[in-house]
This record gives C-alpha cells, sequence and structure tokens, in this order.
C-alpha cells in the first residue's frame, strides 16, 4: 500500500510538470481573476478580468469605466492621448517583473476599456515583443 501511494504521488507529481506553458497561464489568469478581481485601479477605473488566448498567445486585461466625472476623464483622456496612454503602459510593462515569464515567452498584452454601464469598447492597446524587448 505504502509503495502504491508513493507510486501514485510521483504520477501526480510528474504529470503536473507536463502542462505546458499555455496552459498554466490559462489557469493562473482564472485564479487572478477568481481571487482579485474586480480590482480598483483608480476612480472611475477598475480592473474586471484578465483572459488568455493560446491561438494568439495574448494576455488580455479587461477594465471597465465607470460612470461620472472619473469615466468622462478617463475616456477624453484616452480618445484625445492614445500615444501617452500606450507609452505608459508599455512603461509599466517593461519595468513590471511580476511579467518576466510571460516577457520571455513572448506572450501578448492587451488592455481593453469598456463602458461598465454599456459595455461599450473605448480603447485598447495591444503590446507585443517588439514593443517591450526593443524598449529595454
Amino acid at each position: 500500500m505504502k509503495k502504491y501511494l508513493i507510486f501514485m504521488l510521483s504520477i501526480a507529481a510528474f504529470t503536473s510538470c507536463q502542462k505546458s506553458f499555455d496552459e498554466r497561464i490559462i489557469e493562473e489568469t482564472q485564479d487572478y481573476t477568481s481571487r482579485q478581481c474586480p480590482k480598483y485601479i483608480e476612480p472611475g477605473n477598475q480592473l474586471d478580468s484578465l483572459t488568455y488566448s493560446t491561438t494568439t498567445r495574448t494576455i488580455t486585461h479587461w477594465y471597465s469605466l465607470s460612470e461620472g466625472k472619473a469615466d468622462s476623464t478617463y475616456q477624453a483622456g484616452l480618445k484625445n492621448n492614445p500615444e501617452m496612454y500606450r507609452a505608459n503602459t508599455l512603461r509599466r510593462l517593461i519595468n513590471d517583473t511580476s511579467w518576466e515569464g510571460c516577457k520571455k515567452e513572448n506572450i501578448n498584452f492587451r488592455y481593453v476599456y469598456r463602458l461598465a454601464d454599456t459595455g461599450e469598447q473605448v480603447f485598447e492597446i495591444l503590446l507585443t515583443p517588439a514593443d517591450y524587448q526593443t524598449q529595454k
């Protein structure tokens, strides 16, 4: 019985180590979403979820902009200064060491901003390895 238990634990450990990088990222984004989201970022902006697409190898950050003054300020800023928001997001990604494993795997990072009340998408940023690896 003891040998059987050790054997079964060994198989379980071996198969859990066999998950692909993509499978691990799917699990991690789902776990983060269930434990941390929605996450308050600042007035009028919250992170709703993280998702991962294996076909495009893209982690998407889904944000919602709430109603009120902050919402209109964000919308105006996103629409009037898209280059600034993209540059700031790129700088944050480059400096954020928590994404190093994904960056080494050449993952794309997508940031989608939607209106909380309608779901209408108002802004999107896509950062590819060509963006964050050449800016170091």
